[in-house]
């Protein structure tokens, strides 16, 4: 390929159009509810592989004619790319200082610092997955796309001018070469954080770039790609790209790496195909409508939605609120592609100096956003309570030893064993101010999501999405192991996430069985009640005059939770010799104690509601262990063997 023969069909593409509506349509569904286009995650592929086709399209035209500069392709991106992001993310900001707490504003100032810097993609990767469920309500997540487009281009760019210059006719071999390096990053890579890195990504850009350096020297007329075989290749594709979307991305092996593959491939030849049906269909105006404003339609539907299942506290909103919101998404985008973006693209173009003063401007307000947030967060921390409102902490939990793990009399032998998930790691406080009462002292272990169970790899598949299964494992083969150094098991889950795993109840029963055989006394605990509403969440949101109430899904989430309850405490009497402990009626109906919450999230009694759990108790004058420990019988003369 040389100068003389490169010619790029960058007339006006109205079918390329069509393709951003199928794209924005498919990842707007998609974040509605999964169900409603199971693969619509991929939408994002498809406007990768779009912008690599157009971008290297308009690198290759400017090299052959020798016009090609760095700072004009980046003022260029910036015209198109900033004015509707800043106008968003403006809005965006203006809508979470009302509604956010003052902890979560602090993450969301995190999130927009990273934003404005193109990093947020390697923000989020640190902050946990896409398919998260706590993802569903950070407004800026889908700002990854965005970042990892411009780091793309911060590299490409000036890869393809170098391979121009000193070696042109290699310039499909550079790009095959590019993808793949980046595909097999991509199979090296398999941890969940893999989906936003850019290295990873990347290949999917350069699905568009081969797409569009093959073709250069075909025709500068799109049309002129026409016959048989063209539309034989671009009814497949079209089927290919359907069948991703609408499929779930468990359905082939890879996690959706497969589908992303064939989605890209697809997308990349319905663009080289042309002229064909499948082309006309795309370019149908009300296509070729949303395709106009798909950028800024994808830039807002996400906040919007975010914001509305933060305040909702429910991942699945009511139809009439998605319908309304989504009506103001369509308003909104419209009003940024006719009075911000385009004004600003068609200005007149601007100096090395000016642009480089208005990018430094750019710049610091991304470094200025960062000490706002640091200057808040240490107000926030020195309010009132700070820390007792907080998560309780400093202890041994998720594989991590925080001190000798014992709690309750130091004085007396360690002869308790308190085990489980989270739920039990919330009442280390809890453990310690009672132990210190009765007069003994327990070794308290816990894991995310993980029980104790008996002779079983079974996990919940929330221990996998937070990278927890050899730390689950490693507690019970503990338990195991160390059960003889203990005379009693006290065992606390969140019975109704345990309901959710295969086979639990059966599992559950022969673990009781096991301790009992290994002449254990036994004690569960029913869980505390499930709130449903992030309690801090909902206090903050009625101060601000925002009134909550569960919905009927909620409500019905609680009874389930209940239920769960009710299923432990059923296997528990078949037993005589465990014993069942309530004391859930000392937790308050609204979840507060003097006006403050007791728990940090939706179930898990922060620093405070452990204290006021624990003097309630002790001020009942009930007791955990109904023997004293040294009052029950040697595990050894038992049969603990």
């Amino acid at each position: 390929m040389n100068n003389h023969t490169v010619k790029h069909p960058l007339s006006y593409r109205p079918d390329i159009d069509g393709l951003r509506a199928v794209a924005v349509i498919s990842v707007i569904l998609f974040h509605i509810h999964a169900n409603l286009l199971p693969g619509g995650f991929l939408g994002v592929d498809i406007f990768f592989v779009i912008s690599g086709y157009l971008i290297t399209g308009i690198i290759q035209r400017e090299l052959a004619e020798q016009r090609f500069s760095l700072l004009n392709f980046y003022q260029r991106r910036a015209k198109r790319i900033l004015p509707a992001f800043l106008f968003m993310l403006a809005a965006c900001t203006a809508a979470c200082v009302w509604l956010l707490t003052p902890d979560d504003f602090i993450a969301y100032l995190r999130s927009l610092r990273s934003s404005l810097l193109f990093g947020a993609n390697l923000f989020f990767a640190q902050s946990g997955g896409y398919f998260d469920i706590q993802s569903a309500e950070k407004p800026l997540l889908h700002i990854w796309s965005l970042s990892v487009e411009e780091q793309f281009y911060f590299v490409f760019p000036l890869l393809i001018w170098l391979v121009h210059k000193y070696r042109p006719k290699y310039t499909v071999h550079a790009v095959i070469a590019m993808m793949a390096a980046s595909l097999l990053s991509g199979l090296m890579e398999y941890k969940a954080e893999a989906y936003y890195l850019p290295q990873v990504r990347a290949y999917e850009l350069l699905f568009g770039s081969l797409a569009a350096v093959f073709t250069a020297g075909k025709s500068a007329n799109p049309a002129a790609r026409t016959g048989l075989q063209h539309e034989i290749a671009a009814c497949i594709a079209a089927v290919a790209a359907l069948a991703c979307l609408c499929l779930p991305k468990e359905t082939l092996p890879g996690g959706g790496y497969i589908e992303r593959i064939v989605i890209c491939g697809a997308t990349a030849w319905l663009m080289a195909c042309g002229n064909s049906k499948i082309s006309r269909v795309l370019a149908w105006k009300p296509f070729v409508a949303v395709g106009l404003i798909s950028y800024p339609l994808y830039l807002w539907h996400w906040p919007v939605l975010a914001l509305l299942r933060y305040v909702y506290m429910d991942n699945v909103l009511p139809v009439s609120v998605v319908i309304v919101s989504m009506a103001g998404v369509v308003l909104a985008s419209w009003i940024s592609y006719r009075w911000v973006e385009n004004p600003i693209r068609h200005s007149k173009k601007l100096s090395g100096k000016a642009f480089a003063g208005v990018m430094a401007v750019y710049f610091a307000l991304g470094l200025g956003v960062n000490v706002g947030r640091l200057m808040y967060d240490k107000q926030v921390r020195r309010a009132p309570n700070y820390q007792a409102l907080h998560a309780n902490t400093g202890f041994c939990h998720d594989g991590k030893k925080e001190g000798d793990c014992i709690r309750g009399d130091r004085s007396k032998p360690v002869t308790v064993l308190a085990v489980g998930d989270s739920h039990t790691m919330q009442l280390n406080a809890f453990y310690d101010g009672v132990g210190k009462n009765e007069g003994w002292s327990a070794y308290v272990m816990s894991v995310s999501a993980c029980p104790f169970l008996y002779h079983t790899d079974m996990v919940h598949k929330q221990v996998h999405r937070l990278n927890l299964y050899e730390e689950c494992s490693d507690m019970r083969r503990q338990v195991e192991t160390d059960i003889d150094k203990y005379r009693t098991v006290v065992l606390l889950n969140r019975w109704y996430q345990r309901m959710e795993e295969e086979n639990f109840a059966q599992n559950f029963e022969k673990t009781l069985q096991y301790l009992l055989g290994k002449g254990k006394t036994v004690y569960v605990l029913k869980d505390n009640p499930y709130a449903v509403m992030n309690v801090p969440r909902r206090m903050y949101l009625e101060s601000v005059g925002l009134p909550m109430t569960l919905s009927e899904r909620q409500q019905k989430i609680r009874q389930d939770a209940e239920a769960a309850n009710q299923v432990i405490h059923d296997i528990v009497r078949r037993y005589p010799q465990v014993h069942w402990v309530d004391f859930t009626d000392l937790v308050p109906e609204n979840f507060a104690v003097n006006g403050l919450p007791v728990y940090f999230d939706a179930d898990h009694f922060n620093v405070y509601g452990t204290e006021q759990m624990t003097q309630r108790f002790i001020s009942s004058g009930r007791r955990l262990l109904a023997t004293p420990p040294e009052q029950q019988p040697n595990p050894q003369d038992a049969g603990g063997r």
